[in-house]
């Protein structure tokens, strides 16, 4: 119960998605439906995963500005993945939109995801995904290729030193 204009998705068994009384005081029924099926489409996605890995991503090398901007864009494809899995109806597309006008404070993100749901339903969404993920993907992979190396390293120091005398 807040006067702020919140909705979120809670991981657990069984997931939740939480709405703020100020969200169903500002919005339209439609618009309300509209963000409750979105953080649904999360849970149904099972994004909660994804951010998480996201969030370890960013807490370990958030210091890289590359790796921060692949972040915030892997999460804003994240959003626009659970859009497009609310539906490709123009009206549900509509009420999404005008529940984020309502809802976000404007940044150059919000104003991405409101130009795309005015947009009919894309069609290269598995496309876009991959570019999105892919500079995370690389970093991930250079990244356990470095750990992987450091430990065989460190397992060859070992075995090579000499023979502990106890």
């Amino acid at each position: 119960p807040t006067a702020e204009v919140v909705a979120f998705g809670v991981p657990g068994t069984p997931p939740q998605v939480i709405v703020s009384t100020g969200l169903v005081e500002v919005l339209e029924p439609t618009e309300t439906a509209a963000v409750i099926a979105h953080e649904v489409a999360h849970h149904r996605l099972r994004h909660p995963r994804y951010l998480a890995c996201l969030a370890g991503v960013e807490r370990a090398v958030g210091w890289f500005a590359p790796a921060l901007r692949s972040v915030e864009a892997a999460r804003a494809a994240i959003e626009a993945w659970a859009d497009d899995a609310v539906g490709g109806d123009a009206s549900v597309r509509q009420s999404l939109r005008a529940a984020l006008a309502g809802m976000t404070r404007r940044t150059w993100h919000a104003d991405q995801r409101m130009a795309r749901l005015a947009s009919s339903m894309p069609t290269n969404t598995r496309i876009v995904r991959f570019a999105s993920y892919a500079p995370l993907a690389l970093i991930l992979m250079t990244a356990v290729a470095l750990v992987a190396g450091w430990l065989t390293d460190a397992h060859h120091a070992v075995a090579l030193g000499a023979p502990c005398d106890h």
